[in-house]
C-alpha cells in the first residue's frame, strides 16, 4: 500500500497508449503525492492535467534519469520500444530500445534512497506457445527479440529485490483503445467495417485476449498502490476467436450495412490456437476485475470514432 507520508510516483512512457492513461489515473487517486510524468516528446505535455510535473527526454540517456527526483518512491516504468512489423521486432535495435532504459532506472535508482516500489510493463509475448490457459508460471519462450527484451527487463529488475524494493511485472495482452496503433487486427478491422468494406479473416479459430486501455490502466495503478511483486497477467481473461472478433467489430462498426465477413484459408495449419490467459493471480492479489468488456469496448471506440 501507499504510505500516508511522502510519495513522488514517477511514471515513463507518460505520453504513450497506456500511460497517457496511467498518468490522470494515478493524480486522482494517489492524494497528494508528487507525479512526475517522464514523455519523450514536447509535444505531450498538453495531455496532463495541472499538478503533473513533466520530463522530456529520451529514456536510454543517463542525463535524463539524473533529472528524476532524488526523493522518488515508486516507479511505474510502461516506455518501451514497440516494433509493430515483425522484422522490426527481430532487429538488434529493439533489445537496446527496450534494455538500455532499464539499465540506467537500475543505476540511478542507487541514488534513490526512498525508493520502494517499482512496476514494469511486460508483456504475454514472453511465454512459449501453449494450447492450455497461461499462468505466470508458465513456460516462457519468446519468440522474437522483443519479446526477449522484455523478458531480459523482468529479469533485470531483480537485483532490485535484494534491496527491498517490490518489483511487480505485468503482462499485458492486447490492450486496444481510441488512440492505439493502427495497424494491429482490431483497429484494421474496425477501419474497414467503418468503410463498408469486407472483413477479410485469417485463422478463423485463433483466439486472442483484448483488453481495454482503461481497465489496462487500472491495473497497473492497482499494482503500484499495492505494492505487488512478481508477475501478474493482465487481460479479460476471456479468449476472443477471430471470427468473434470480426462478428463484434460489425456489429457495432459497420453503419452502411455492406460490410461482411470474408473468412480466409488459414495461414497456419498447425500449432497452438493462439492466446488464453488466466487472470486469477491479479484478481486474487491485486483486486483486479475488468469492467469493460468486448463488446462495451468496441462500441466506446465507435462513437469516439464517429464524434
Amino acid at each position: 500500500m501507499l504510505n500516508r507520508g511522502p510519495n513522488v510516483i514517477v511514471v515513463t512512457g507518460a505520453g504513450g497508449f497506456l500511460g497517457s492513461r496511467v498518468v490522470p489515473l494515478v493524480r486522482r487517486q494517489a492524494g497528494r503525492a508528487r507525479v512526475v510524468a517522464v514523455v519523450r516528446h514536447r509535444r505531450r505535455r498538453a495531455r496532463f492535467a495541472p499538478g503533473v510535473e513533466v520530463i522530456h527526454g529520451d529514456l536510454r540517456q543517463p542525463a535524463v534519469w539524473r533529472r528524476v527526483p532524488m526523493s522518488v518512491t515508486h516507479v511505474i516504468h510502461l516506455a518501451a520500444a514497440i516494433p509493430w512489423d515483425r522484422r522490426e521486432a527481430q532487429r538488434p535495435r529493439v533489445v537496446l530500445d527496450n534494455v538500455a532504459p532499464i539499465a540506467h532506472l537500475l543505476q540511478a535508482s542507487v541514488r534513490w534512497p526512498d525508493l520502494r516500489h517499482v512496476v514494469y510493463a511486460s508483456s504475454v509475448s514472453i511465454y512459449a506457445p501453449s494450447r492450455t490457459r497461461l499462468h505466470e508460471f508458465s513456460a516462457t519462450g519468446p519468440a522474437s527479440l522483443y519479446a526477449a527484451a522484455k523478458l531480459a527487463g523482468e529479469q533485470l529488475l531483480g537485483p532490485l529485490t535484494a534491496r527491498g524494493v517490490g518489483v511487480a511485472a505485468l503482462r499485458y495482452s492486447s490492450i486496444y483503445g481510441a488512440g492505439q496503433y493502427p495497424g494491429t487486427v482490431l483497429p484494421l478491422l474496425a477501419n474497414r467495417a467503418r468503410r463498408g468494406l469486407p472483413l477479410h479473416v485469417f485463422n478463423a479459430r485463433r483466439t486472442q485476449d483484448f483488453v481495454h486501455v482503461d481497465d489496462a490502466a487500472r491495473a497497473t495503478w492497482l499494482a503500484c498502490r499495492r505494492a505487488a511483486r512478481g508477475a501478474y497477467n493482465v487481460g479479460s481473461g476471456r479468449p476472443i476467436s477471430m471470427s468473434i472478433l470480426a462478428r463484434e467489430i460489425l456489429a457495432a462498426f459497420d453503419r452502411s450495412g455492406t460490410s461482411r465477413i470474408v473468412i480466409e484459408e488459414a495461414r497456419e495449419l498447425s500449432g497452438p490456437s493462439g492466446i488464453r490467459m488466466n487472470i486469477g493471480r491479479a484478481r486474487r492479489v491485486l483486486g483486479f476485475r475488468p469492467r469493460i468488456d468486448l463488446r462495451d469496448g468496441l462500441s466506446r471506440l465507435a462513437r469516439e470514432a464517429d464524434a
